[in-house]
């Protein structure tokens, strides 16, 4: 009979975020992540054989998590609803996920993955960086625009609003801040 997993993957990825949400990159250590799950330090190095690792597991799941919301609602990229699906993607995996909402917030990539990251990690961050493209790509061309409008619409017009709005925490200014931005996505996406 296999042994119950007593510290999975999630409780590890997820003590790290309120580590580094907490402490910052520099402040996540291996250590403290344990500590948070309740875990011996080897419990993580099982899983994750540094700290390197760790973060770059971290942040790929942060990604990945964040790319699926906007890879869904840009499943059809020539229709009149994608503005609206994509802001409502952004606001709603913001809401649904706010500690991974506050690393993408307070971080890019550039602050956790540097050139000696173990190359699995370098690949992972490579292989979310190129969905990314890819979307913005379908809709650019679906929607015959510049690519640079798609990635405006779909991602950043989106992004600033739901930043702004969690710094608000304000139902009214939530709605009326998402309300702009879908005008503006469709601006740029029509």
């Amino acid at each position: 009979m296999a042994r119950k997993v007593k510290y999975s993957d999630t409780k590890i990825l997820n003590a790290a975020a309120q580590v580094v949400a907490a402490s910052g990159v520099d402040g996540a250590s291996v250590s403290q992540v344990a500590k948070r799950v309740g875990a011996p330090s080897g419990s993580v190095y099982h899983r994750y054989p540094s700290r390197k690792h760790l973060l770059g597991a971290l942040w790929v799941r942060t990604l990945t998590s964040f790319y699926d919301g906007l890879d869904e609602a840009t499943r059809d990229p020539g229709a009149d609803h994608l503005p609206q699906r994509c802001v409502d993607a952004v606001f709603d995996w913001t809401i649904g996920d706010p500690l991974a909402a506050t690393l993408l917030e307070k971080f890019r990539t550039e602050d956790l993955i540097e050139n000696d990251w173990p190359a699995e990690v370098r690949v992972s961050i490579a292989s979310q960086n190129q969905r990314l493209a890819d979307l913005t790509n379908r809709v650019a061309e679906a929607r015959t625009i510049n690519p640079l409008d798609a990635i405006l619409g779909v991602l950043d017009i989106p992004v600033a609003a739901a930043r702004r709005a969690h710094d608000f925490d304000n139902d009214v200014v939530t709605g009326a801040l998402r309300d702009r931005a879908v005008q503006l996505a469709r601006q740029l996406l029509n």
